[in-house]
């Protein structure tokens, strides 16, 4: 059987500061890593608060890139962020502040638009049951209910009057 290779307190910092040069890594994360190298709580939490000093890890920070990177990379709506970020440990005040800054409302509502206009055109015909695949979908990706519906009925309008301008 195989066992567990332990980190010395020392050398789990220096792995820690590399991991966290390289990118953002959150507190939870970090701990997560901490604990499957077998580090006991009380130098756990001294490694923490010591990275934290040096600016290392950064919960704001880190919010921050995590939100942008899934919104412009991933395109992922506010509702599936949050919850993202609730996984890591990040929620409340850090959270909200986080999307805020990073996702300009008319932005959001744009892309949520074009998401819409681009499902609704792999579909084909535009119904019912086509502009309920696409909610689905669009809430899915964390979109609000009520601001995809709204999308897709644009969408719809949008693609039906390109569709009678072009016979």
């Amino acid at each position: 059987m195989l066992q567990k290779k332990t980190v010395t307190p020392e050398k789990a910092l220096e792995k820690i500061e590399a991991l966290c040069a390289k990118s953002e890594r959150c507190t939870d994360e970090v701990r997560r890593k901490l604990i499957t190298w077998g580090i006991p709580s009380e130098t756990r939490e001294e490694i923490i608060e010591s990275l934290q000093r040096r600016r290392f890890i950064d919960d704001t920070r880190f919010a921050k890139a995590y939100v942008r990177d899934k919104w412009q990379f991933n395109h992922w709506g506010r509702r599936k962020i949050m919850a993202g970020l609730a996984s890591k440990h990040i929620i409340g005040e850090i959270a909200r502040t986080a999307i805020e800054e990073e996702i300009d409302a008319n932005a959001y509502y744009e892309k949520l638009c074009s998401l819409a206009i681009n499902r609704l055109r792999r579909y084909g015909d535009i119904g019912y049951e086509q502009g309920t695949k696409a909610l689905r979908i669009l809430v899915a990706a964390g979109y609000e209910t009520t601001l995809a519906a709204r999308a897709i009925r644009e969408a719809a309008t949008a693609i039906s009057t390109e569709n009678a301008e072009d016979e």
